[in-house]
């Protein structure tokens, strides 16, 4: 057993194990984590590698708060080499979509917080801004309701304005998306 074996199971993301953490002040925990998933699949050839390339550099994301404090994830990617077609690739994990400086299960905790408070109301509690929870809501709901792939893959002109801040077409999904109310 190692030393932060319970609190990695108190933390409950899955194939992560937690080396420390770090409380920063009153309000944050910093938690550091590492994938316990000892492989990777080349998106080339859809070969699994174990063979770890190097480390990422340091990510920061958002998570789920914890103990009353916002909580903030430090992750470090591999980066995998395949011994089928000799590219390198990053790791791909279940609980985090590329790009993003926060995990899925905080992307629904503000989905859920907006359905039963307003917007401005989550804003203030998560410190984000107005824009950002919309984001984060859009996201969920397209998720939710399937049109992720459909907004990648037959609107993409929409997907500027929607990871920015300007809210026109965000309000266009909100009136066609279900399952947002």
């Amino acid at each position: 057993m190692t030393k932060y074996d319970h609190l990695t199971e108190l933390f409950g993301l899955a194939n992560v194990h937690v080396t420390h953490y770090q409380l920063v002040g009153p309000n944050r925990l910093n938690l550091f984590i590492e994938s316990t998933v000892a492989a990777g699949v080349c998106p080339t050839c859809l070969q699994i590698s174990l063979a770890v390339h190097e480390y990422a550099e340091p990510q920061l994301l958002r998570d789920l708060p914890i103990w009353n404090r916002r909580c903030w994830l430090r992750y470090c990617p591999r980066r995998f080499e395949c011994a089928t077609c000799g590219k390198t690739f990053v790791e791909r994990v279940a609980w985090r979509e590329p790009g993003l400086d926060y995990t899925t299960r905080y992307e629904q905790f503000i989905y859920e917080q907006v359905r039963r408070q307003s917007v401005a109301q989550v804003a203030r509690d998560e410190r984000l801004s107005e824009d950002m929870v919309h984001v984060k809501k859009i996201r969920f709901s397209a998720r939710l309701d399937g049109l992720a792939g459909i907004l990648i893959n037959h609107a993409p002109h929409l997907l500027p304005s929607l990871f920015h801040t300007q809210l026109s077409h965000s309000q266009w999904i909100f009136g066609n998306c279900s399952r947002l109310s």
